[in-house]
């Protein structure tokens, strides 16, 4: 099934160019679907205002590289061909080793001091390209978790292109109000909020639809979110994993993977119970794109308040805009905000 994509709304407002973008921030964000990256396949991606070239070679190994070539330039996602282990140049022909190496061809020893690739740190989890971006060119610091999932369904895969900054969708899951007028999550309540190092967490308690619902919310860093649903009347549980991914000032894109496993059907034949998952799973994407759409109407227009006034029952806002603060490298904008954030009271 083709993955559907959904473009960002028309802009009708200056109002959207007129905001100050934070910078790119670090942390391991998706570059593409796993499943989207065949053997021999190659993608030029939009990534943090520019561009990343992955690739996966023919033994299933994928790459993320800088898209030019070190040599003279051509774009390698343009006319560059997956060779065995090796990505052959369209311009001159030259090979490049998985190690980045530069080799006149395949078969011939690497160039002593030759031109070499720009590899990124790469990581496939749960079905998710993920790439390494550290405005410094740090390595890693940590990794993201794997979701043991055999008992779900299969992944129903969605892409959104979104326009604002790419925290808005983790602050939207602790803005408490917001759940309740927008989404009709009602008497929704915030608990449990834990922020050590690039993790955070918290849970909600509401009611939609007369069932009671229950969510815990992983964040790892602001490229990797995790979503648990457990609606206990139904005995129905759900995880929707978010990946958001700048790329350009104020736009974003954000992958999002749903499962699905019912209870009920643990003891129907493995067959059986796998493709009635597999057909209740998109249901949950329709009531998905529902709720994400009515976000995307307030984000269409939104303007980030570094300095946010806050009233009572907003929820951990600013706990949640301190612990994001960490991922962005030194900006003024972003050392306004926090300055701001001593300043403002939690409610």
């Amino acid at each position: 099934m083709r993955n559907p994509t959904y473009p960002i709304l028309p802009r009708l407002s200056p109002v959207m160019d007129a905001r100050s973008p934070l910078p790119y921030p670090n942390g391991w964000f998706g570059a593409c679907f796993s499943r989207d990256l065949k053997p021999g396949r190659i993608q030029t991606v939009p990534f943090m205002g520019g561009e990343l070239v992955v690739y996966r070679t023919q033994s299933g190994a994928a790459k993320a590289i800088s898209p030019y070539c070190p040599h003279l330039g051509a774009h390698l996602g343009h006319g560059g061909k997956v060779d065995g282990e090796h990505l052959v140049c369209p311009y001159h022909g030259l090979s490049f080793a998985p190690g980045g190496q530069c080799q006149p061809d395949r078969d011939s020893p690497p160039l002593h001091g030759g031109p070499r690739l720009t590899e990124w740190p790469l990581r496939e989890v749960n079905g998710v390209v993920f790439v390494w971006h550290d405005a410094e060119r740090r390595a890693p610091t940590w990794d993201v978790p794997e979701l043991d999932l055999r008992a779900f369904s299969r992944a129903d895969r969605n892409t959104f292109d979104i326009p604002g900054y790419v925290q808005d969708i983790a602050e939207n899951g602790i803005d408490r109000l917001h759940l309740v007028r927008v989404h009709q999550f009602a008497d929704a309540q915030v608990s449990a909020f834990r922020a050590a190092g690039p993790r955070l967490t918290y849970e909600i308690t509401t009611h939609a639809s007369r069932q009671w619902l229950h969510f815990r919310n992983t964040y790892c860093g602001l490229g990797y979110m995790i979503g648990e649903i457990d609606v206990p009347t139904l005995r129905v549980q759900l995880k929707v994993l978010s990946c958001p991914v700048p790329t350009a000032p104020l736009e974003w894109r954000a992958r999002v993977l749903n499962f699905i496993h019912v209870d009920a059907l643990d003891r129907w034949p493995g067959p059986l119970r796998r493709g009635l998952q597999d057909t209740l799973v998109l249901a949950l994407r329709v009531w998905f794109r529902y709720q994400i759409g009515n976000d995307i109407k307030i984000w269409n227009h939104r303007r980030y308040n570094h300095e946010a006034r806050l009233v009572p029952g907003d929820g951990p806002i600013m706990a949640f805009r301190r612990w994001a603060a960490q991922f962005y490298p030194a900006h003024e904008s972003v050392a306004d905000s926090r300055r701001g954030l001593e300043r403002v009271n939690e409610t």
